[in-house]
């Protein structure tokens, strides 16, 4: 037996076990040893492996047991080193060992998608972080006065694009969210009838009655009338010209100092700017042209067209999300949820559908109520979701009792997935909570290590 003895020296740790329990996996690492493999050393009589002793334990079991279990306080990103190296498959883990496994591949999706999308150009995007902690000017020669406009430029870019890279960024992006703040009050105000100064002059003959017509306004609804007819006061038009000023400006030093122009406008958040741009440039043009809505009913179209889509202004509070994380988070785990939200979305619709016929088969012999089974499908969407308008309402016993099943079943049906998608958000924010705090020791360290070269 002796003999049939193998000696494994793993990272200075020997093993020995026999060659025929290796063997029994001949299309792995150690299953295919012999004498003229390179990791034999013959003068010593054994193979060499430079890896960590302390993993390999786990690995010789699987050849004597035939299956693989992991213990659980190892990082499971090195099972999936150890694996690969062995040449072991991943249909060896026992199930018990699964979730063990496949929490680096579940983490490993998290930190990607934090990185991608926090940390675009940081000095933590490419998934390491570089100690070198000389001065990153030296790349730029001073005296060259394209590199110190390129520098400044990048400098500019910097401050714009990303408001923790120094206190002139955190200032410029306090008064963005104020100028994003105001323009969403704007948006109220402009709806609020008191606010409105007076009638529009159309610079026509015409009666009022004869602009209601032509415009085509329903003067039982005050809200067309007075969106349709009254004007803005002085102020209010004031304030909206320089915020549409300040958000035009802004967009082309931006489009202006841009790096990358192509990757620019591959993000939707400049595209909605420019969208926005163009939309606003179009509603003042035929504000200031009133006459404009009686020459053709296609302007009126126009003009309520471009005035809905400003109201997506409001997505310019997505692009604070790089200095508030905790909402990139909140949009990243939504994202990762979709699976969940299908599940959700069917299960809501079969058990709506299914209540739906119920309720209206129920009710059949009430002629108050639920006359088609749209309408009840209307009744088992609000009742499942724990809404309860209260406009369609079973009078029946039967119905009744199935309205209390609909109600029951929603909590049900709601509980899960939702359960499932919170998970995935706590994922997400638990890692970006530690990588944030990793972030604050490192910058320590980096400021201790310049204190103690200058010193």
């Amino acid at each position: 037996m002796e003999e049939d003895e193998i000696t494994l020296n793993v990272g200075g740790t020997l093993f020995v076990t026999f060659r025929e329990t290796l063997s029994k996996y001949p299309t792995t690492k150690l299953g295919s040893l012999s004498d003229s493999s390179p990791y034999y050393r013959k003068r010593k009589n054994y193979y060499f492996f430079d890896r960590n002793p302390d993993l390999f334990n786990t690995i010789l079991d699987f050849y004597r047991n035939d299956i693989l279990h992991f213990p659980s306080h190892v990082c499971s990103g090195l099972w999936h080193q150890e694996l690969r190296y062995w040449g072991l498959s991943v249909s060896a883990i026992s199930e018990c060992c699964y979730s063990t496994y496949v929490k680096y591949s579940n983490d490993d999706i998290v930190i990607q998608n934090l990185r991608r999308t926090l940390d675009e150009g940081s000095e933590f995007t490419q998934g390491h972080i570089s100690l070198n902690i000389s001065d990153s000017k030296s790349d730029l020669d001073v005296s060259n006065p394209s590199d110190q406009s390129l520098n400044l430029r990048s400098k500019f870019w910097r401050c714009l694009s990303n408001p923790r890279s120094s206190t002139i960024a955190q200032i410029y992006n306090c008064l963005y969210f104020l100028m994003v703040f105001l323009s969403a009050l704007l948006a109220i105000f402009h709806t609020i009838p008191e606010l409105r100064s007076g009638d529009r002059d159309f610079n026509t003959d015409l009666n009022r009655t004869e602009i209601y017509a032509v415009l085509r306004i329903n003067t039982n609804n005050r809200k067309e009338v007075d969106m349709g007819t009254k004007e803005f006061p002085l102020w209010m038009i004031i304030l909206d010209l320089l915020l549409a000023g300040f958000f035009s400006v802004e967009l082309f030093v931006r489009i202006l100092i841009c790096p990358n122009k192509k990757e620019f406008f591959r993000d939707w958040l400049n595209i909605m700017d420019v969208i926005l741009f163009v939309a606003i440039c179009i509603r003042f043009t035929i504000e200031q042209n009133p006459e404009w809505f009686l020459l053709s009913y296609d302007i009126v179209i126009l003009y309520g067209v471009t005035y809905s889509v400003t109201v997506f202004r409001l997505f310019r509070f997505f692009r604070l999300a790089r200095q508030f994380s905790g909402l990139y988070v909140l949009l990243l785990a939504l994202r990762s949820s979709w699976k969940e939200f299908i599940l959700l979305f069917c299960t809501v619709l079969l058990f709506a559908l299914l209540f739906a016929s119920c309720i209206f088969y129920a009710e059949y012999r009430e002629p108050t109520t639920f006359p088609h089974m749209l309408s009840g499908l209307w009744w088992a969407i609000i009742t499942l979701t724990t809404v309860g308008y209260g406009d369609h309402v079973p009078k029946s016993a039967g119905g009744q009792l199935i309205g209390s099943m609909c109600a029951t079943c929603g909590i049900i049906v709601l509980a899960m997935p939702v359960a499932m998608i919170v998970a995935n958000f706590n994922d997400y924010y638990q890692k970006n909570k530690d990588r944030e705090k990793f972030k604050e020791l490192y910058d320590f360290e980096q400021k201790r290590k310049l204190v103690t070269l200058d010193m």
